[in-house]
C-alpha cells in the first residue's frame, strides 16, 4: 500500500458551472456550489465522501490538481523541492479544514500535498 495516496483532486477551467455540469452529468457525480469561492465541491461515492473540486479561481490554468497526503507536509515540500519541484503556493492552513500546499514537478505539472490533520478551527 502507498504511503502517499492521491486523497483530493481539483479540475481547473475558465467555465466552472459548465465543468461542473458535464462532470455532474457524464459520471452521476453530486455537485456542491461554492459561488463566493469561484469553487464546486465534488462528492463521488456513495457514501458522501468528497472527492474533489472543481474551480474557476486561477485564469491563467486549466487541468487537474491532484493533492498527495504527506503526514509532515514542511518535509514533504522539502523534498519536493530538492527534487527539482517548485512551489506555487507554500503551505497553508485553512483552520478546522485542511493544512496543504501547491507545486510544480520538474516537468510542469502541478500537483498539491495536503496533511489530512484536520486544524483546529480559529
Amino acid at each position: 500500500m502507498p504511503t502517499h495516496p492521491i486523497v483530493h483532486f481539483e479540475i481547473y477551467g475558465k467555465d466552472r458551472e459548465g465543468l461542473a455540469k458535464f462532470y455532474g452529468d457524464t459520471f452521476d457525480w453530486q455537485m456542491q456550489d461554492m459561488p463566493d469561492m469561484q469553487y464546486t465541491m465534488v462528492t463521488i461515492a456513495e457514501d458522501g465522501l468528497q472527492g474533489g473540486g472543481i474551480s474557476s479561481n486561477d485564469p491563467e490554468f486549466t487541468g487537474t490538481v491532484n493533492y498527495i497526503s504527506c503526514p509532515d507536509i514542511n518535509a514533504g515540500v522539502e523534498k519536493a523541492v530538492a527534487n527539482g519541484a517548485e512551489v506555487l503556493m507554500p503551505v497553508t492552513t485553512m483552520p478546522g479544514t485542511v493544512t496543504f500546499a501547491i507545486l510544480k514537478d520538474p516537468f510542469g505539472n502541478r500537483f498539491g500535498l495536503v496533511d489530512e490533520t484536520v486544524p483546529p478551527a480559529e
